[in-house]
Formats: structure tokens, sequence, C-alpha cells
């Protein structure tokens, strides 16, 4: 297995990666994925998206991107195929972005907001690098019919209960100072 900026990998090689991802989003969220794909895609297309992946002779098995905003640098995905999660890849590849995300210029901070990841440790290589984790919620409503007045939770939607994906999968928010 060979792990190399994401920009010097091919869009074919990821195309079976960011489906079976989509797949799973929508699977584990009820999201359509369609959008984000696109831009992920896009970005490599065009080679100008940074983070790393993860290949397997001419397969790409897991990958993780980052987007550089003006004051700060967003970890983006972390996936891994089915196959061969567990096995530590994802948490190679968040230590290697992170590493690549504070060495960016002009970034005052790196913040990983990604709703789930297929790693069981990932959250622990992020504690160790100073990051700290905010639970959040996960809400859905569906928009067939307008309410018909309050809803007994006064109008904030539906919160069955708090999203839990297993371990490293829960719902967060991680910022650390770069630098």
């Amino acid at each position: 297995m060979k792990t190399r900026p994401l920009r010097d990998a091919e869009p074919r090689e990821l195309r079976p990666l960011l489906d079976e991802e989509a797949a799973l989003w929508h699977s584990e969220l009820g999201w359509d994925f369609a959008e984000v794909r696109a831009a992920v895609s896009g970005g490599i297309e065009r080679g100008s998206l940074p983070g790393r992946v993860v290949s397997e002779g001419s397969r790409a098995v897991a990958y993780c991107y980052y987007m550089v905003d003006p004051a700060r640098v967003i970890v983006g995905s972390i996936f891994a195929t089915r196959a061969l999660r567990g096995r530590g890849l994802e948490e190679e590849l968040v230590d290697a972005v992170i590493e690549d995300a504070r060495a960016e210029r002009g970034s005052g901070r790196v913040e990983c907001q990604t709703l789930f990841c297929t790693a069981e440790g990932a959250d622990a290589r992020f504690a160790k690098k100073g990051f700290a984790s905010r639970a959040r919620h996960y809400m859905r409503r569906g928009l067939e019919a307008p309410t018909a007045g309050p809803s007994p939770l006064g109008g904030r939607g539906e919160c069955p209960q708090r999203l839990v994906l297993g371990p490293a999968r829960t719902v967060r928010r991680l910022i650390q100072p770069a630098g």
C-alpha cells in the first residue's frame, strides 16, 4: 500500500471509493452526498484538493482531504473502503493530514467537522495531537408537509436521539490552534 498526496491521484482511482462513501452517507444519515462528491471529484480532477490517498495497486482504498480558508484549515472526509477498515489506514491519514494542514500558510487553526469516520481510533489520534471534541446532535425533519402549529419540541424539529455511529464516528467538531 502506498500513501501519497491527493493532488497526485487520478479521478478514476477514487470513483469507486467515493461511490462507496456516498452509499454510506445515504444509509447512515439519509443524506444525498452527490454535491459533496461532485466537489471532491472536481478538486481531484483539477489537482487542487489537498489531502492524502492510500492506494493498493491502481485502486484507492482510503482518503482524507482538507480545505484551506483564509483563517483555518477544515479537514473533510476520513474514509476507507469497508474491506480495509480497522487496519490503521484512517489513523495514518489523520496524522499525515494534520501535519500537512498545520504547514499550510496563513492557517490560524485546524478544524475537523466530519460527521463520521470509518476508523475506531481516529478520535484518539486527534486527541493525541491536542484536539478537543464537542458532541453535536443530528436532527432530521421531513419536509413533505408544513407543521400544523407548535411541535411538542417547541418548533425545534425532531431529535429522536443523539447520533452515535461508533466510538470514532460520533458527530464532532475538533478545533486546534495551528503552530
